[in-house]
């Protein structure tokens, strides 16, 4: 599925994940292939959440458009999508990385607009949210 092979179960199991997001391109096959994977994590005890690029986008062409990349990628974490049956768990308050921002389409929308630039830059905190 995607390249996402037998190895990488056994590690996920392994090390005993609790929680995926999962970032496949914002299109029909990643939706159709996060779906997918999803029901298989959610059978094997693992919270699923669907990160939400812009339509069309996948997370290379997020990280250069949306800059600072890391403090963009890292808001799109805290707006993920819930994949599994049912309520969402609710996320604990000090999570690192879980901030509550505008969607992305709510800032390239009216930037685009109106700076009509491939470069748009995320208003959020100055400290970093993901390591590189």
């Amino acid at each position: 599925m995607n390249g996402f092979t037998d190895d990488h179960r056994a590690a996920l199991k392994k090390h005993g994940t609790k929680k995926i997001y999962i970032a496949y391109d914002r299109d029909d096959a990643g939706e159709g292939a996060a779906q997918s994977l999803a029901e298989e994590f959610m059978a094997m005890g693992i919270e699923c959440f669907r990160v939400q690029f812009p339509k069309g986008m996948d997370a290379n062409e997020y990280a250069l458009k949306v800059t600072p990349a890391a403090k963009s990628l890292g808001m799109l974490l805290g707006k993920t999508a819930w994949l599994g049956k049912g309520k969402p768990p609710t996320v604990a308050a000090n999570e690192p990385g879980i901030e509550t921002q505008p969607t992305i389409e709510e800032k390239i929308e009216p930037a685009a607009k109106e700076k009509n630039s491939a470069t748009i830059e995320a208003t959020v905190s100055e400290e970093p949210v993901l390591p590189l």
